[in-house]
């Protein structure tokens, strides 16, 4: 059973040597050329295929191989979707700071250290950092539905605390 498994791996290795360069185009093309995260997705890919291993047949023809592997990119390429859709990645900032600057980060840190009390700051700096909701409900023994909606009240929170007006995107 256990050299079974090893066989397999090693079947898996093959197959993303095989695909690599495909595998790696069809990512730049559903990210929009977003090389920076293509890499990260190729290696969950990887990953993903030797947790799924069990799913690949050794008998299966090329054809399906390479299906199944594709199958398992589209499920990584639609958790990063998910991830990218709930992140939060602008808080509207006073006309007065210049955004070219190198400290935004900090900056935009320091003003929620200072409006939020620390749970709803590592809430935050939780999200900012890419984790989804289901997990940072896990580490404050919550549901998921709860820390969205303490996030949202965050926000509100920091944008009520420093007078922040909400500038039209046209």
């Amino acid at each position: 059973m256990f050299k079974l498994r090893e066989q397999k791996i090693d079947e898996i290795y093959a197959l993303l040597l095989k695909y690599r360069i495909p595998l790696t185009d069809y990512c730049i093309r559903k990210t929009h050329g977003n090389y920076s995260y293509v890499e990260d997705l190729i290696q969950d890919i990887m990953l993903s295929a030797c947790v799924r291993r069990d799913e690949l047949h050794s008998n299966a023809s090329e054809f399906w191989k390479r299906r199944w592997l594709f199958s398992v990119a589209r499920t990584e390429l639609f958790k990063y979707h998910q991830r990218k859709k709930h992140r939060i990645t602008t808080v509207l900032l006073p006309r007065h700071i210049d955004t070219a600057e190198e400290n935004v980060s900090s900056l935009l840190t320091d003003m929620a250290r200072e409006a939020l009390n620390d749970t709803e700051f590592d809430i935050l700096k939780m999200r900012l950092d890419g984790y989804s909701y289901k997990e940072i409900a896990f580490k404050h023994n919550s549901t998921d539905s709860a820390m969205r909606k303490k996030l949202q009240r965050s926000i509100e929170k920091i944008i009520k605390y420093h007078n922040i007006t909400p500038q039209n995107k046209t």
